[in-house]
């Protein structure tokens, strides 16, 4: 019977095992004794080769290799020959479908971490995108702030400009008034020397002239008055005009603002339903795929399950750690992003609430309040 053909470094194929095996049950001697005096007992040097290079024959170039702790080891007599090759064989098969299983579990937890690096990705951009509108929010607070001061500005310096052209016009009557007056007391005292003469004439004159210089002084005076007093009350019929409209304008602000809220509610409650229907069918198909992974893995492993009783339970508790690392960082991203809307609402409110004497201006609601698909 020909001997198997191998090197000092080679391992027996298995057909090479199985005509040892044929030959050690026709003779008990022969070529048992060759291959113990070459590679020892036979079975000893190829054990620990046996299983890598196999594994590396069957799973491919592209399977990880399989650790230390996940490979499985059978004891076995020494001295029972053939329980000691069959025992070998179910270790090299058991060693090669757990480094299948290991490959498919790390290629599906290196998918679950580029997901839920996408998923980051989309929440600091939709962050990003809110910080921005933030920003543009309080511009326009700013330039409302500042038409509010100039509008302000430019009443006080209109008021006071009509106040100095009343003063004015006073000023300037009093001032004709009192030469008037200068005048009369000029040419009495010029004409005191005629008047002598004419005593009773002119102190009658005179009289009467003081009395209507009297009068009109009065008349000048009520009549100054009556100006200052419809100059006040105009002023202040302006100024109750100015705040009717501001109130106006306000009401219609806070109206449209209102409006709009709810629109903006609507829209993201809708989309959010969306999301989340989305989001269940995908966790419902992926606990399928799953179910139907476990179902299969389950059935190739009943012969051998007793020896890896402990290894689906490690599968299913990283399975569920994974779910569970997924939903929290799910649940933190909305939490954030709902916090960052009620924040962009909240100054939405405060910067159309306007106080008294500021000029509204008319904001039409952008897309960049819209949720990001």
């Amino acid at each position: 019977m020909a001997q198997p053909q191998q090197s000092q470094q080679q391992t027996w194929t298995d057909a090479e095992w199985a005509e040892w095996r044929r030959s050690q049950q026709n003779n008990g001697q022969g070529s048992s004794n060759d291959h113990q005096t070459n590679n020892g007992a036979p079975g000893k040097q190829g054990d620990g080769k046996r299983d890598g290079a196999d594994e590396t024959k069957a799973t491919g170039k592209d399977l990880l290799p399989l650790p230390d702790s996940w490979k499985l080891k059978l004891k076995h007599d020494r001295n029972e020959q053939h329980a000691r090759n069959d025992f070998s064989t179910v270790m090299r098969l058991c060693n090669r479908q757990l480094q299948r299983m290991h490959h498919q579990w790390q290629t599906e937890l290196q998918e679950h971490k580029q997901q839920d690096g996408v998923i980051n990705k989309i929440s600091i951009m939709t962050q990003a995108q809110n910080q921005r509108e933030i920003d543009r929010l309080k511009e326009i607070e700013l330039e409302f702030t500042i038409q509010k001061t100039n509008h302000e500005h430019a009443m006080a310096a209109e008021k006071k400009k009509h106040q100095e052209m009343l003063y004015t016009a006073l000023a300037e009557e009093k001032k004709k008034a009192q030469e008037t007056t200068d005048q009369l007391e000029d040419t009495y005292e010029a004409n005191f020397e005629k008047a002598a003469k004419k005593s009773k004439e002119m102190e009658a004159m005179y009289e009467a002239k003081l009395e209507e210089a009297a009068k009109k002084s009065k008349e000048m005076e009520a009549m100054y008055e009556a100006k200052l007093k419809e100059a006040e009350t105009k002023t202040l019929t302006m100024e109750a005009m100015g705040e009717a409209k501001l109130e106006a304008l306000k009401a219609e602000c806070h109206s449209k603002m209102r409006k709009t809220k709810q629109d903006y509610k609507q829209k993201i409650s809708h989309k959010l339903r969306e999301r989340n229907t989305t989001y269940s069918k995908k966790m419902e198909n992926m606990s399928a795929a799953h179910n139907s992974y476990k179902g299969k893995v389950m059935k190739s492993v009943e012969l051998w399950r007793r020896a890896l009783s402990t290894r689906d339970d490690k599968i299913l508790q990283l399975q569920l750690q994974l779910n569970l690392r997924k939903e929290r960082a799910d649940s933190e991203a909305k939490d954030a992003k709902h916090e960052d809307q009620a924040k962009v609402w909240d100054l939405t409110l405060r910067f159309y609430e306007f106080p008294a004497g500021t000029c509204a201006r008319k904001i039409v609601p952008t897309q960049a309040h819209s949720v990001p698909e």
